[in-house]
């Protein structure tokens, strides 16, 4: 029987922003595999496209702040070698020029068909939005508009070829056609989605690296916590550092296979964790602040630890011999950095 109920899927903005506009991620290589294969069959909204395209200068921005904070604050490590790279010249609209062009070329090699709005019911749309009816709730979001007009074109577009479409995306305005749509079937990530069409594709062997992947959880669990201490760890209410992580507790969700051949695959899965965080901070309320010259004549460092927690996709490449079940690698990926909160408000808290 096989694990996909269509092999359409629309690909929602919030999935393009969770994987940072990365168009050479496992995730974005993978679904344009399976296009060119024609075992899928990818879309998106003219509305999608635009956001996607706006969404990558104001990205781009907003790191390229980031850096230069790290400029600033990293001065001692201008001369270190390893370090020439991040102080180099940053051109900010070649950079968004790059991500706009690797954009495309996704849309290419994935065969990406963009559906217009001009088939959407308006009216409907309108009757939705003053009933309070979702996408809209009480608040009756404006915002919320986009997400109506892309719901009713891809509804349109399966009612015109008597099938349906998985829609992609974690936002709530996406999950609500649960059970109030017979054409949209929502799911909560395009790893979901790929780990279905990859089992119709290989059934038997994608058995057998589950079966391997259960049998080395402690393997797999110990590179997952490996790769999460290696990670970029930065406090963000204080001027501090963050010493070492300790994991406290860690669960893993359901594995879902993004590749997989005869010997290796890669596979998606969900993390909740626990960690202990060594902190040291510029202790600024018992440091002397010399206004007359504009800097500190005393700032003192304390020392803690803060306990925090975490939920984010790893990427997990193993390595195994079907016929030898003592020969299993395991390696670990997780393309993001954690912020560590020294003084936590009470809504933090919650």
């Amino acid at each position: 029987m096989p694990h996909l109920k269509t092999t359409n899927v629309f690909i929602d903005t919030q999935v393009f922003d969770a994987q940072n506009l990365n168009f050479e991620s496992t995730v974005f290589k993978e679904l344009s595999r399976l296009a060119r294969d024609g075992r899928v069959k990818v879309f998106l909204t003219t509305v999608t496209e635009s956001e996607i395209l706006a969404h990558i200068p104001q990205q781009i921005h907003e790191a390229f702040l980031a850096l230069e904070k790290f400029r600033n604050k990293g001065r001692p490590l201008k001369n270190v070698t390893a370090f020439k790279p991040a102080f180099a010249d940053f051109d900010e609209q070649a950079a968004v020029a790059e991500v706009r062009k690797k954009f495309e070329t996704f849309l290419i090699n994935a065969d990406v068909t963009v559906l217009g709005l001009e088939d959407a019911d308006a009216e409907a749309i309108f009757k939705d939005y003053f009933e309070k009816r979702p996408p809209f709730g009480e608040g009756k979001k404006k915002h919320e508009f986009p997400d109506a007009f892309g719901q009713q074109s891809l509804t349109k577009w399966c009612e015109d070829n008597d099938c349906q479409m998985y829609v992609v995306s974690a936002d709530y305005d996406w999950q609500s056609l649960e059970g109030r749509s017979k054409c949209l079937i929502p799911i909560g990530t395009v790893q979901e989605f790929i780990d279905s069409a990859v089992k119709d594709e290989a059934e038997e062997l994608t058995k057998t690296v589950l079966r391997l992947y259960r049998q080395n959880l402690p393997k797999v669990s110990a590179a997952i916590k490996a790769a999460f201490k290696d990670c970029g760890f930065y406090t963000d209410d204080v001027d501090g550092d963050v010493n070492e992580v300790i994991v406290t507790r860690l669960e893993l969700g359901e594995p879902r296979i993004l590749e997989v051949e005869d010997v290796s695959a890669t596979i998606s899965v969900s993390v909740e964790l626990d960690y202990t965080a060594n902190i040291s901070y510029y202790d600024d309320d018992e440091g002397i602040w010399d206004s007359e010259d504009d800097k500190w004549m005393y700032r003192p460092t304390k020392h803690g630890h803060v306990d925090e927690s975490e939920r984010f996709e790893g990427e997990v490449f193993i390595q195994f011999d079907p016929d030898n079940a003592e020969s299993f690698d395991v390696s670990c990926s997780i393309s993001r950095e954690f912020s560590v909160t020294v003084f936590p408000t009470d809504y933090e808290l919650k």
